[in-house]
């Protein structure tokens, strides 16, 4: 019944068209879909569908946009989000224990990495210049005035980008993490850097069964102040009201 794609048709028609205009001006899109398999094929297949222009186009090269990070510390030293998209591109090996260790709102990432690698970095973002501005190329095909267009990637895809809405799915145990009692420190890179995309507000997408297999939520979920989440149940009752 494709009910992801059903529902980020839906969520992106609703996003409104002062904030399409910001991204377009901006250059970047106004809705990324962080999607991988076996997800992400229907989701781009009924965006399309319902009349979407979807850029599927894989970057394998692209990475943490660090320099955005070191320009952010430059600016503010204490930053969590300036640390967080450094961590990110370094894949520092103490990443997994500096997120566990601040994802309570109560300690600065800044104060639990290593006071070496902390002085670092600092002094790479004192130091650093910022390039300059390059206006972005206009892509050569149009979406139609009422519709914005989609960027649809993978985590790794996703690096350097952003979006005034995200949508990451696929989010279970299983998946991300695959073993939720053995976290790797790339899988909790991959979602910091999900969440890191975003610039208004971030959907997280999960299901209960998927190709009559069940899904648990990952655990990944459970580290969000639940004061931040909003849940939303889309079921056939959903699409009644």
């Amino acid at each position: 019944m494709n009910y992801m794609g059903r529902y980020l048709a839906q969520a992106i028609a609703q996003i409104p068209p002062e904030e399409i205009e910001t991204a377009k001006q901006a250059g970047y899109p106004a809705a990324l879909v962080i999607a991988a398999k076996p997800y992400r094929d229907q989701i781009v297949s009924y965006l399309r569908e319902a009349g979407y222009v979807v850029d599927t186009k894989r970057d394998a090269e692209s990475k943490v946009n660090r320099e955005e990070g070191l320009s952010i510390l430059k600016g503010n030293r204490v930053s969590n989000l300036g640390w967080r998209i450094v961590l990110g591109a370094d894949a520092s090996s103490f990443l997994k224990g500096a997120v566990v260790a601040t994802q309570d709102g109560k300690i600065r990432l800044v104060d639990v990495v290593p006071s070496d690698y902390r002085e670092g970095v600092l002094a790479e973002a004192d130091a650093y210049e910022a390039p300059d501005v390059v206006e972005p190329e206009q892509p050569t095909s149009a979406a139609p005035a009422n519709v914005s267009a989609i960027k649809v990637t993978s985590f790794e895809g996703a690096k350097g980008l952003s979006a005034q809405h995200v949508y990451i799915t696929g989010l279970h145990n299983g998946e991300l993490p695959r073993d939720p009692a053995s976290i790797e420190d790339l899988e909790i890179c991959k979602f910091v850097v999900g969440l890191t995309r975003t610039r208004k507000k971030c959907t997280l997408i999960r299901t209960r069964n998927f190709g009559r297999k069940p899904k648990a939520p990952s655990s990944f979920i459970s580290w969000i102040d639940p004061a931040r989440l909003e849940f939303v149940k889309v079921d056939a009752k959903y699409w009644k009201k």
